[in-house]
């Protein structure tokens, strides 16, 4: 007599596996989040701090008193 698996389980029961676009969803977001967000460990991070802020620091804005330029 045939063993079937999981137990209980009759004639009707197949082992294709039928598609899921939640599940292909899933494995798409997280090979996107793989390519775009490295792991970094926290020491690296903090080791690393200064240079990081010093180069998302936005510049330094060239700016003209607005007295200037009501007088011109």
């Amino acid at each position: 007599m045939p063993r079937h698996f999981p137990p209980g389980v009759g004639d009707g029961w197949s082992k294709i596996r039928h598609r899921s676009f939640w599940r292909e969803g899933e494995v798409l977001l997280e090979m996107i989040k793989a390519a775009t967000w490295p792991p970094l460990s926290i020491e690296s991070c903090l080791g690393n701090w200064p240079a990081f802020q010093r180069d998302l620091a936005e510049g330094r804005r060239k700016r003209t008193p607005r007295i200037k330029d009501l007088l011109s």
